[in-house]
């Protein structure tokens, strides 16, 4: 019996060959930059310039013009932290979830977000709900 081979194409070459990147995959950051463009928010210079940009980005909507605070999230604990501490009692914030692209909402009390409308980040945040 002879040796089974695998099919080659583009996506499982011939052995010796490189594999071909059929489609650029964004990383988190630079979505966001296009996110923060799109939606008219200021992206920090300084934003996540320690570490690698998670999930979780809130936007502080009290600033004029509206700007993501500086570091991102890779827990939902984290962000309630910030956004409900002494010193933020007087800002309002949006919370963007950039794994499932939905907005987030604080309900007020627990440790959970809890889910909002869906968004685009190609064309930016969906208007506020008046």
């Amino acid at each position: 019996m002879g040796v089974r081979r695998p099919a080659t194409g583009p996506l499982n070459p011939a052995p010796g060959r490189r594999r071909i990147h059929i489609q650029y995959k964004l990383n988190r950051r630079e979505m966001i930059a296009t996110f923060c463009e799109a939606s008219g928010y200021v992206m920090p210079r300084n934003f996540d310039i320690s570490q690698q940009t998670f999930r979780f980005v809130a936007v502080d909507m009290s600033a004029s013009p509206p700007m993501l605070v500086s570091r991102s999230g890779f827990m939902e604990s984290l962000v309630i932290d910030h956004i409900t501490s002494p010193a933020n009692a007087d800002r309002a914030f949006r919370i963007f979830d950039f794994k499932r692209f939905v907005e987030l909402h604080y309900p007020g009390s627990g440790r959970k977000l809890a889910n909002g409308a869906a968004f685009d980040w190609r064309s930016g945040a969906p208007p506020i709900a008046a």
